[in-house]
């Protein structure tokens, strides 16, 4: 029996899953805190408590100008993240925009 060729666009899906998966780890060595936990946060403690839940470890990556926008799988567009941070991030994008975790409406893909 012979192994179904893919397609090229399942070729390509594959490798940026795998590019984005080798970004991811390379994140999580380099910060191990959640980004949302260094930066100048636009809430004060009692928000924070209620909303983030952050775990401190990051375990994922996120896209900063999301991959629907033209946001590339690259390092300068990741940000390293818990995931109940970044969970919170695409449930109140207005509030991500403000402290810079995501890009504004109407951003397209800048150059690095």
């Amino acid at each position: 029996m012979t192994k179904k060729q893919r397609t090229p666009q399942q070729v390509r899906r594959r490798e940026a899953v795998a590019e984005w998966a080798a970004i991811s780890r390379a994140i999580r060595e380099e910060q191990p805190d959640c980004a949302a936990l260094m930066t100048d946060a636009f809430m004060d403690e009692e928000q924070a408590k209620r909303w983030m839940n952050c775990t401190w470890r990051t375990t994922e990556a996120h896209h900063v100008l999301p991959r629907a926008r033209g946001g590339p799988h690259e390092r300068w567009n990741a940000l390293g993240l818990c995931h109940n941070c970044h969970q919170f991030i695409h449930s109140h994008p207005l509030l991500a925009q403000g402290a810079g975790w995501l890009a504004k409406v109407g951003a397209s893909c800048p150059l690095p």
